[in-house]
Formats: structure tokens, C-alpha cells, sequence
């Protein structure tokens, strides 16, 4: 290998070992009339990928009719890593994603 070589080969596991130190988890969460299971969801989901960095939970409150913004509007006011998004009516999961 030459030289050349061998010093791609380091720099890219020293970026490698930067880029996992620093990342960060971003899910989207559809929910659409989901209010009774939001909390619940929530602690699961930020236990499980916490162990693998640093998580931002994005409720996507998908034109629900019951008080699953509202829900939603707690959970985000008690942990700073939730975040909600409201949409107008049900889009759907796709749409929820977009």
C-alpha cells in the first residue's frame, strides 16, 4: 500500500470515529388518535436508541380527533427532546414522514 494509501486509510477512521461521536437520532413519529399510548411510546423509544447517542423524538400529530396533540403538547413541555408537529388533517404515514 502506499503512502498515499495508508493516510486516506487513517484519516478516514479518525472522521469515522468524529461522525459517531456526534451523531444525533432524528424519528419521526406518525400518530393519529393515539393519546392513550403517546407517553408510553415515547419513554420506550427514547430508552431503546438513546443507548446509541443522543435522540430526538418528532411527534407527528397526524389530524387526529382525539387529544393526542394535547398529549403531545405535554409530553414536549416535560422532555426536551420531543418535539411536535400538527398537521391540518390525516395525510397519512407518508405523509406524516414528509
Amino acid at each position: 500500500m502506499t503512502m498515499h494509501g495508508q493516510n486516506n486509510d487513517t484519516t478516514f477512521g479518525q472522521r469515522r470515529t468524529v461522525c459517531l461521536s456526534r451523531r444525533h437520532f432524528r424519528l419521526p413519529c406518525p400518530a393519529h388518535n393515539e393519546a392513550d399510548g403517546l407517553a408510553e411510546a415515547v419513554r420506550v423509544i427514547g430508552s431503546d436508541v438513546e443507548t446509541l447517542g443522543p435522540v430526538e423524538v418528532i411527534l407527528v400529530d397526524d389530524g387526529s380527533t382525539d387529544a393526542t396533540w394535547a398529549v403531545t403538547e405535554d409530553i414536549a413541555r416535560a422532555d426536551d427532546r420531543v418535539q411536535g408537529i400538527r398537521l391540518s388533517r390525516d395525510f397519512g404515514k407518508e405523509g406524516a414522514y414528509a
